[in-house]
């Protein structure tokens, strides 16, 4: 009996915290995104998983998340729930096989540059940043406003989204932990600040040219992190 209350209060609980909804409000005294303190979030983004997959997530997250929300500490955002989107699925492409830290660590990365004068101004912008090229659908057409552009190969900031590979959500409960995460990045500032302002990352395994032109921060699971000089 015991073990079925807490079986029940673990679920509804977890229920509640991967549902919250995003509402965006014009910022005040800059263009860029900040964080709005002290407000709550209205309940209902997340869908949730059935329940063999949900106590599957990750326990350290999921307590992070429980005490987050007991404490009060949710704020509101300006980001809107396509943005968070975008978030997680930076997250699950670039660091879904990642340690919990260095999910947190990518996600803070897009923020720093959502928050940098360099890179756009929103999240969606950031992780799809790269030149892109115009459908030869719509490249004759005498309407211009009917185009349709596709990124170009291999140049986006991000590998994942012009790699030519599916980007297609096949591991659903790791895209459920990526959404949890993106959720905790933009309504706290519990791990902002991971990277030390890092605004770069790359593999171990790899060693860009770019690298000799920033400064390096550290190593953050799977990845070396970066700022500019």
């Amino acid at each position: 009996m015991l073990k079925s209350l807490l079986f029940f209060v673990f679920s509804t609980t977890l229920l509640i915290f991967v549902s919250a909804s995003f509402k965006k409000e014009q910022p005040q005294l800059s263009s860029k995104p900040t964080l709005v303190e002290k407000a709550p979030l209205t309940v209902t983004y997340l869908e949730t998983e059935p329940a063999e997959e949900i106590v599957s997530i990750d326990k350290n997250l999921y307590n992070n998340f429980t005490n987050i929300v007991l404490k009060d500490e949710i704020q509101e955002t300006i980001f809107e729930p396509a943005e968070v989107e975008c978030l997680a699925q930076n997250i699950y492409h670039e660091a879904r096989n990642d340690m919990i830290a260095g999910q947190f660590a990518v996600a803070d990365v897009v923020l720093n540059r959502v928050e940098d004068k360099r890179y756009p101004n929103s999240i969606c912008d950031v992780v799809h940043q790269g030149p892109v090229y115009e459908s030869w659908k719509t490249k004759n057409t005498p309407d211009p406003n009917d185009a349709i552009f596709f990124p170009v190969k291999h140049k986006c900031q991000f590998s994942w989204y012009c790699d030519g590979i599916d980007d297609d959500i096949k591991e659903s409960l790791a895209y459920e932990q990526a959404k949890i995460i993106a959720t905790i990045m933009v309504s706290t500032k519990m791990f902002r600040g991971l990277t030390e302002g890092s605004t770069h990352y790359h593999a171990h395994y790899v060693n860009p040219k770019w690298a000799k032109t920033k400064y390096p921060i550290g190593t953050i699971g799977l990845h070396k992190f970066y700022k500019w000089l």
